[in-house]
């Protein structure tokens, strides 16, 4: 929210990041608590790349596999072997983008 001075109101976003961490938490909480990571890249050379399977993306977003069909590959990047693959980073990135836009659109 902003302020007759058109500056952000600190109250406003201190609520909004700690929000914002929650979700994170309770999200990062849920995928250790279902082990919803199917697989770690091994190449040591590039950071641990953790990785979700349709199903996993179903369970976590509380969606049917139509709808992550439909956002695969757009909205949401991931690749095809043997089904669709989605790194949990992009997973997460998706999220907090859906959060934001929400956000966005009820400030209107």
């Amino acid at each position: 929210m902003r302020n007759k001075d058109n500056q952000s109101d600190p109250l406003v976003e201190m609520i909004q990041q700690r929000e914002y961490e929650k979700n994170k938490h309770n999200f990062e909480s849920f995928l250790k608590e279902k082990n919803l990571i199917v697989t770690t890249n091994p190449v040591s050379a590039i950071e641990s790349v953790q990785l979700l399977s349709t199903d996993d993306v179903c369970e976590a977003l509380k969606v049917d596999r139509h709808f992550v069909y439909s956002i695969a590959g757009t909205s949401l990047p991931g690749f095809k072997k043997k089904g669709w693959k989605f790194r949990l980073e992009d997973v997460k990135k998706y999220i907090d983008e859906m959060v934001t836009a929400s956000s966005l659109k009820n400030d209107d």
